[in-house]
């Protein structure tokens, strides 16, 4: 609190002065038109050099985001090339072979996905293990899935957002190590995200909760024209929503 009060105060001290002097001046009218342009003026200019402060510190965010997320990467690429250096080194050439066609298929879900025309939605499929790193996280997509709109698109965010932020919290206090899979599909006109989970030794952890969190999951979804319901026994959400007619 302090310090966003330091922080305005530094930003608009001149047009605070200026405002001061516009009560006190002994000028009259006069005084008062010259004031009140000086303010008017004090005050646009301080607010574009926020606006420029606050854009120069958003790109700045946003370029150490990027940076870590190219680190894990490049920490992921490293592991995957130990893995098959220890192959080549035990003559374990079926391994290699097995290993790379994974790696492949990996790299054909990630081009699926970055192919959605609404980025902030292919950016958030593509880096949802960097943001949840406490799962061991997976996503998967059919190839059966057609063409969204931009509109569909957003929506699809917001809800998968609103879901992932439920089961994050519903999941706080489970000690085992989760594995969470998200697969995208399509049902006839509706976009289908299932999200299973999975906790050690292949054991389903369940999702009941309160009647009261379930609603209240459920109202949030439905304001993006999707409905939300839970899979046989608990073991995850199936998030579901009418497509538009792309044209």
């Amino acid at each position: 609190m302090g310090r966003t009060l330091f922080q305005m105060l530094k930003t608009h001290w001149l047009t605070i002065l200026l405002m001061g002097g516009w009560f006190m001046q002994p000028f009259g009218k006069a005084g008062e038109l010259i004031f009140f342009l000086a303010t008017l003026i004090s005050l646009l200019g301080s607010g574009y050099f926020s606006y420029i402060h606050a854009k120069k510190q958003a790109c700045e965010e946003e370029a150490e985001r990027i940076k870590r997320l190219l680190s894990h990467e490049r920490h992921d690429a490293l592991n995957h090339i130990q893995v098959m250096m220890g192959y080549i080194m035990l003559n374990k050439m079926d391994r290699i072979k097995a290993y790379l066609e994974q790696w492949v298929e990996r790299a054909k879900q990630e081009r699926m996905l970055s192919e959605f025309q609404y980025a902030p939605l292919a950016v958030a499929l593509l880096t949802l293990k960097h943001r949840f790193k406490h799962w061991d996280l997976h996503v998967s997509m059919s190839e059966e899935m057609k063409a969204m709109s931009q509109a569909d698109e957003k929506r699809l965010l917001s809800a998968m957002n609103a879901v992932l932020a439920w089961m994050e919290k519903k999941l706080a206090h489970e000690k085992s190590y989760l594995s969470v899979t998200l697969s995208l599909m399509q049902e006839m006109d509706n976009v289908v995200l299932e999200v299973e989970v999975t906790a050690d030794g292949d054991d389903t952890v369940t999702l009941f909760g309160s009647a009261e969190d379930w609603r209240e999951l459920q109202r949030t979804v439905c304001r993006w024209r999707g409905s939300c319901n839970l899979m046989s026994h608990g073991k995850g959400l199936k998030l579901e929503l009418k497509t538009e007619q792309k044209k």
